[in-house]
């Protein structure tokens, strides 16, 4: 029996796999583009659970030859270490939830090695489960579903939000100013200066809060953190708003959130080829957020974006893994997509979005976005040797994964505007152009 565990805490383990239980059954691939031809090879190995926080893995190599054998296992052995043992998420019990989610993913959709879940009793584990759904089209695959996520708003917040003196102030105010941004949040309502809190409506309670919730010694026209939205005049907006801002402003830097603000404010224009839906979007039970999502209108299509300073550690390789997840979240959630069109007409009704769309498509796989900045000659060699070791980690771990780049190399001066998504290289070519070469 060989043991996969190098982290201490969870394993693979070679074994016998009862296929009368919950397991998985994995396919090889030559070319993953040829999934779609009504063609499916048969099992290369099986998977089930195992003691503790290990699986127990069935190889079915026999009667292959030792090359090809030697070779579709390396490549299995390659998936098991990245979702069972690198992607163990340590608030869960074992690694088979998160093998059932990258089962119903469009990662695994375009994966080499497939994996098909196979319950053992897959009316039940329907209901259990009450999404789900077979994006990647193998026999037996199913996905997840998390939490509820709910972004668009009710009709009769959408029409306060619209109506209500100060309420209506305060869109019209983000409206005019380009430093900020408000998102849709269902029950409440997000208004964002340099990536922090500025505003929170909230709805239920018909209250609104000026700054964050860490902010101290508000004005005396503003006595409480929250304020019912009757007791506010929409004299004070503007002296609340200068209030906020010079909060922010003590602590500026040119961090990620400031960089996110930035690629936020510069694709607001009618012109823009890219849209922003949303950001700062949280995965229920998860502490990681989607910095982006944007909607791509060549290829009519959602962009999961993710953003990246050249200083941030997560560019040696983490940052696939986040997208990878965010792809694997939406693949299985499919309540999360279609909120998306109800979010693009409610901020169109704002006068938020000058975009002209006839509608908002959701029904394609969502592409693959790194936005990074302060790539340039004076970068030091720590930060390019980092991103060195991202490359030979996307190149060994996630070579399937179809990841865009966008780099600025300072993005406090050149405009961050996103250009179509099919004009730009895949990470391997912009990492060959822009940094095998210094």
């Amino acid at each position: 029996m060989r043991n996969g565990n190098d982290m201490g805490h969870v394993s693979w383990r070679e074994g016998t796999v009862n296929t009368q239980e919950d397991h998985f059954k994995l396919s090889y691939f030559e070319d993953p583009l040829t999934k779609g031809d009504g063609t499916w090879p048969l099992p290369i190995a099986q998977v089930g659970p195992g003691k503790d926080q290990s699986v127990t893995v069935q190889f079915l190599l026999e009667g292959l030859p030792p090359d090809r054998a030697r070779e579709i296992r390396e490549a299995v052995e390659r998936d098991l270490k990245v979702l069972v043992v690198d992607h163990w998420i340590p608030d869960q019990p074992s690694p088979w939830p998160y093998l059932e989610l990258w089962a119903g993913s469009f990662g695994n959709a375009y994966a080499q090695v497939h994996w098909s879940l196979f319950p053992k009793d897959p009316e039940q584990w329907r209901r259990q489960h009450r999404t789900t759904t077979e994006v990647s089209g193998s026999p037996g695959s199913a996905a997840t579903a998390t939490n509820y996520f709910r972004r668009r708003l009710r009709g009769s917040d959408l029409d306060l939000l619209r109506t209500h003196p100060l309420l209506q102030l305060l869109v019209e105010t983000v409206r005019n100013d380009d430093e900020l941004d408000l998102q849709l949040r269902g029950l409440y309502v997000d208004i964002y200066y340099q990536g922090y809190n500025a505003f929170q409506i909230h709805f239920p309670g018909r209250k609104v809060r000026l700054g964050s919730e860490h902010d101290k010694d508000r004005p005396e026209y503003w006595p409480k953190k929250w304020m019912p939205i009757d007791d506010i005049s929409t004299e004070h907006v503007p002296q609340a708003l200068q209030w906020v801002k010079i909060q922010r402003d003590k602590q500026l830097a040119l961090d990620e959130r400031q960089f996110e603000s930035v690629v936020v404010r510069d694709n607001r224009a009618a012109d823009s080829v890219a849209v922003v839906l949303d950001r700062q979007i949280v995965q229920p039970g998860w502490k990681q957020r989607l910095d982006l999502l944007l909607y791509d209108l060549e290829s009519e299509r959602l962009v999961l974006a993710e953003l990246k300073l050249i200083s941030n550690k997560e560019i040696a390789g983490d940052v696939f893994e986040q997208l990878l997840r965010y792809q694997g979240l939406l693949a299985n959630n499919p309540q999360i997509q279609a909120t998306y069109p109800h979010v693009f007409e409610q901020k169109v009704a704002l006068g938020l979005v000058e975009h002209d769309l006839h509608a908002l498509r959701v029904d394609r796989p969502p592409l693959l976005l790194l936005l990074l900045a302060g790539l340039n000659e004076h970068t030091s060699k720590g930060k390019v040797d980092r991103l060195c070791a991202g490359a030979k980690r996307k190149h060994s771990e996630f070579r399937s994964l179809d990841v865009r780049v966008q780099s600025w190399s300072d993005f406090s001066l050149a405009p961050c505007r996103i250009p179509p998504i099919s004009q730009l290289p895949p990470f391997e070519e912009w990492f060959e152009r822009n940094v095998s070469t210094q």
